[in-house]
């Protein structure tokens, strides 16, 4: 039997989602119940504040660079306050944390925690493939559109290489 996942995309709550699975699991896969569901590896992206933030990847992993493109943050003493900071960083990878640096002022980093970050990483040339750009979104606590393919797996694991991905 070979393992897989059911994504369940509607409206409502987790009690919805889990619901729905069920339903689906039962009448649909005819499953006495639903197999247990692994917990969701946490990102902890307030990392991310760091310029110079070490990401870690080996040429095996077919990643020639990683950068941050895009933070969003939530105030650490008003939860309702949000501001989102995005620059060009394809061609000067230190362009967010200028823009960062620039505002720093008015909004000081360790006042702020972040939600969720788009990062970009260059992807090595292959045999069949060019080199290319793969963009994705990673979310606090748990939540990023990596796909769970080849590409994915390699991403996912330099998340938990440079400690963003901590469980």
């Amino acid at each position: 039997e070979k393992d897989g996942a059911l994504e369940v995309n509607c409206r409502g709550g987790k009690k919805v989602v889990e619901a729905m699975q069920t339903a689906f699991g039962r009448r649909i896969l005819k499953l006495p119940s639903m197999p247990r569901i692994p917990a969701k590896p946490v990102y902890d992206l307030d990392r991310l504040k760091e310029r110079n933030f070490p990401f870690v990847y080996g040429p095996e992993q077919g990643i020639e660079a990683v950068w941050v493109n895009r933070l969003r943050l939530a105030s650490i003493s008003r939860e309702s306050d949000r501001v989102t900071f995005e620059a060009d960083a394809d061609s000067d990878r230190q362009a967010l944390y200028d823009l960062i640096r620039r505002v720093n002022m008015a909004i000081p980093m360790d006042r702020w925690r972040v939600l969720q970050a788009s990062l970009s990483a260059r992807l090595a040339a292959t045999d069949e493939k060019q080199s290319r750009i793969e963009r994705f979104n990673v979310s606090s606590p748990d939540s990023t559109n990596l796909k769970h393919d080849e590409v994915g797996v390699k991403l996912r694991a330099m998340l938990a290489a440079s400690g963003i991905e901590v469980k």
